[in-house]
C-alpha cells in the first residue's frame, strides 16, 4: 500500500527526531549541594574559595535571566539570575553557586554541569572529594546555616562520595 505524501512527510519527521535525538549528548552534573536558610555573603564565599587549599583563581560569572518562553520550567522556584563563581586549581573547574529561591530558602552548589559523555566512576570520586573540600570550607568560613541536617548531598550520589562527606563533617 502506498503512503500518502503526508504520512511520509511524518515518517521523515519522525526520523530526523530520532536521529537527532540520537546524535545529543546527555546532560550531566557531579558536585554537591545543600538548601541553607539564609543567603552567604559573596565577599565570604570568594575568600573562603580563594583560600581553599590548591586553589589557583576564584571568577565571577553573572549569568542571563532566563527567558520566558524556555522549556527549562522543571525549576521554577529559582529567582533569575544566579551568580557562579568558577574556581580553578592545576586541573579541576569547579561552579560555586547560591541562588535565591522564591520560599526563601537558599540553593547552594559546587561542581560542574555539562554535556556530553559521563566520566567514569574514578573521575567523578575525584572531583566529588574536591568540591566537597571547597564547599564544606566556604561553608564552614562564611558559617551556612543548612536547612536540615544532612547538610550537603552528593550528586550522583554513590557510597564512596557519602564517606567523603561523614569525614568532612567529623572535622
Amino acid at each position: 500500500m502506498p503512503y500518502s505524501f503526508g504520512q511520509l512527510c511524518k515518517a521523515l519527521v519522525v526520523l530526523t527526531a530520532f536521529a537527532l535525538a540520537a546524535s545529543c549528548s546527555p546532560l550531566y552534573s557531579i558536585g554537591v549541594r545543600g538548601a541553607l536558610s539564609q543567603p552567604m555573603s559573596v565577599d565570604c564565599i570568594l575568600n573562603a574559595a580563594q583560600t581553599t587549599e590548591g586553589v589557583q583563581r576564584v571568577l565571577t560569572h553573572q549569568d542571563e535571566p532566563r527567558k520566558g518562553g524556555e522549556l527549562i520550567r522543571a525549576v521554577d522556584n529559582i529567582i533569575d539570575p544566579p551568580t557562579a563563581y568558577l574556581v580553578t586549581t592545576i586541573n579541576q573547574v569547579a561552579q560555586v553557586q547560591q541562588r535565591p529561591l522564591k520560599d526563601g530558602q537558599v540553593s547552594f552548589w559546587v561542581g560542574r554541569q555539562d554535556v556530553g559523555v559521563t566520566p567514569s566512576l574514578h573521575t567523578i570520586e575525584v572531583d566529588q572529594a574536591f568540591y566537597i573540600r571547597l564547599a564544606s570550607h566556604i561553608a564552614e568560613v562564611c558559617k551556612a546555616r543548612y536547612v536540615s541536617s544532612a547538610g550537603l548531598t552528593c550528586v550522583p550520589d554513590s557510597e564512596a562520595c557519602q564517606k567523603l562527606l561523614a569525614n568532612s563533617r567529623s572535622k
